[in-house]
């Protein structure tokens, strides 16, 4: 989980994080084993191959997502579904005071993906809850 605070002002969206607001946001860092699938922790080489620094934030009632990726290969295999590759992919919770939080999905969630090399489809989301067929 990721703190995102509420801030005021402006931004600029120019890919630097190391500039206010974003410096006013706590950047989560992504560059331990333990934070890859347990299917592919094996194949991981450390943070040249892949890792991310992420940082969030409010400004009114704009959601603003700043992640910093290094990422050694980029892999989109030809015919498999574009969920498989290399992604970002985020989880929101849009009621975290809901009584069905806590125990796995609820309706109120949703799985999106980020795309940008892919050579067809730049994002994707995935309903999230128990009245979801999957």
């Amino acid at each position: 989980m990721v703190a995102c605070p509420r801030l005021s002002g402006s931004i600029r969206i120019d890919g630097s994080l190391g500039e206010e607001p974003w410096t006013q946001s706590t950047e989560s860092l992504l560059n331990d084993a333990s934070q890859i699938h347990p299917n592919y922790r094996a194949e991981w080489r450390g943070t040249r191959d892949l890792s991310a620094r992420v940082r969030v934030l409010l400004l009114g009632s704009d959601l603003y997502i700043g992640i910093d990726v290094t990422d050694d290969v980029i892999l989109h295999e030809a015919g498999k579904p574009w969920w498989v590759g290399d992604s970002i992919e985020l989880f929101l919770d849009t009621d975290r005071l809901s009584p069905d939080d806590g125990a796995g999905y609820s309706d109120d969630d949703h799985q999106i993906f980020l795309l940008p090399f892919h050579p067809g489809l730049r994002w994707g989301v995935v309903s999230r809850g128990p009245n979801v067929p999957y």
